[in-house]
């Protein structure tokens, strides 16, 4: 009876340890970023150029979306949105990114000013998905501000 009861716990065990073994190998498959424009801002000019990067807490390259969405113009309208896929520039782990950060470039033509949301979904091969929102204290989403002058934002994030 004991050495049942000792084969049946230690199988439960390991059977719980490949999990999250599992869920630690997990590899990102799949990285969108969507922009949320608020109402009332200075839109993107249409011929400005965006460049979004998801990066490893160490620095790795993981995907990223390069020189896009040029001939879109983002009207002052209230919550515009637009959905992008990123392309995918090297495999990661769900461990590896658990402690990551997104970088968003901005390539303007002349005078431009862009105030915008972003939301980031990551699809992992274990098929579980992770929304990384900022958050400050006026909006729900934490508002990004890029210009000629400023043209980068960075924002870290723990899964």
């Amino acid at each position: 009876m004991k050495r049942t009861l000792f084969a049946t716990l230690l199988l439960l065990n390991l059977a719980g340890l490949s999990t999250i073994r599992a869920q630690e190998t997990a590899l990102v498959t799949d990285v969108k970023i969507s922009f949320f424009t608020p109402a009332r801002t200075d839109d993107k000019d249409a011929n400005t150029q965006i460049t979004a990067t998801l990066y490893t807490a160490m620095g790795k390259k993981v995907a990223s979306l390069d020189k896009c969405c040029g001939n879109i113009r983002y009207p002052d309208a209230n919550y515009t949105s637009s959905t992008y896929q990123l392309g995918m520039r090297g495999t990661a782990s769900k461990t590896e990114i658990q402690s990551g950060y997104f970088d968003i470039h901005i390539d303007p033509a002349g005078n431009d000013k862009w105030v915008f949301m972003p939301i980031l979904q990551i699809t992992f091969s274990d098929g579980s998905t992770v929304t990384i929102k900022g958050v400050d204290s006026d909006t729900p989403y934490t508002k990004r501000l890029v210009t000629q002058d400023v043209p980068d934002t960075s924002f870290p994030f723990h899964l």
